[in-house]
């Protein structure tokens, strides 16, 4: 049965809704529950017939996603600070309206707002073939209209079964055309990034974020013994990650992306990050949709635009 949002601002909604609330409006027996997180954080924990997902509604971050039988495909630092109007390290954040650092103006946030925003549940489906899905939307704020002038209405749409199906879905509600750059940045469980390979983006050009976005060529397989920062251009193609130390490959699937960032920290980077553990880069890759870089979406007055990722074991 699918169930619509309650009306009014995110703020009244969160100030007037409890974990029961959410649980009245949007709980499917079996399929959907609404818990207390980390720090009274809103989560909801989705369970189909065939794998289980969690989301935080701060910043409409997908934290978890298991196919039956298996160990959770998605990662999460053990050092994120799960607070309100904080982003969470790891997981499927969702960077937008701009990809990395704005493009004009440094002071403002890096990966835009969507990250560590309020969302709000819009509603909740039990589907026929035993997939479940929901569908957030952030609430916007007079701070994000100072920093992206344009209106507009951002939803994220999650389905869980033997895959994960994420789609962000960007609609211009305004009467001028507006550009965006945006991610769907999912951090990959791995076993040991020392024994991992990426295949997908072979002879593929990329902009090396850690020599001043120098364009260089893939020449074979992905591999890492160092950091990597790396914006893969003009591609469409699935990417597979081979986990020899889990014994798993994990296959990700996009449209609505025409770039695709491979990203570890290694051991410097990871050290000087305040939310991420000195050795927790041995445990999680990310490959991450995107439109990056030179990969800009203009979005017409009335029109949207949907980015969307499928990821799951092969």
């Amino acid at each position: 049965m699918r169930r619509r949002f309650l009306s009014g601002t995110y703020k009244e909604f969160m100030m007037n809704t409890q974990i029961s609330d959410l649980n009245d409006e949007f709980g499917i027996e079996g399929a959907v529950e609404f818990a207390e997180g980390p720090n009274g954080l809103a989560i909801a924990n989705i369970t189909s017939n065939s794998g289980k997902a969690s989301i935080a509604l701060n910043g409409g971050t997908v934290l978890s996603f298991a196919p039956n039988g298996e160990e959770d495909v998605l990662w999460v630092s053990s050092e994120s600070a799960f607070e309100e109007g904080k982003a969470i390290r790891g997981g499927i954040p969702v960077c937008w309206p701009w990809f990395g650092s704005h493009p004009t103006d440094a002071s403002k946030p890096s990966h835009g707002f969507a990250r560590y925003s309020a969302w709000r549940v819009a509603y909740t489906d039990a589907l026929d073939d035993g997939t479940v899905a929901i569908r957030l939307e952030m609430a916007v704020s007079d701070e994000m209209n100072t920093l992206f002038p344009y209106p507009f209405s951002l939803y994220l749409d999650v389905c869980v079964g033997k895959t994960l199906m994420v789609n962000l879905i960007t609609r211009n509600t305004g009467t001028e055309t507006f550009q965006i750059t945006d991610a769907l940045h999912s951090y990959f469980s791995i076993g040991d990034i020392s024994q991992v390979t990426v295949s997908g983006l072979e002879s593929t050009q990329y902009l090396d974020k850690l020599e001043k976005f120098r364009q260089k060529g893939q020449d074979g397989l992905i591999s890492f013994n160092k950091e990597v920062d790396r914006v893969y251009i003009d591609t469409k193609s699935d990417c597979i990650i081979d986990d020899a130390a889990k014994k798993r490959k994990i296959r990700i699937s996009k449209t609505g992306s025409s770039s695709t960032v491979v990203w570890n920290p290694w051991i410097e980077t990871a050290a000087a990050m305040g939310n991420l553990g000195d050795n927790e880069y041995l445990e999680f890759l990310c490959v991450e949709t995107t439109n990056a870089g030179t990969d800009i979406i203009e979005i017409k007055p009335g029109d949207r635009h949907v980015l969307s990722a499928v990821t799951g074991l092969e």
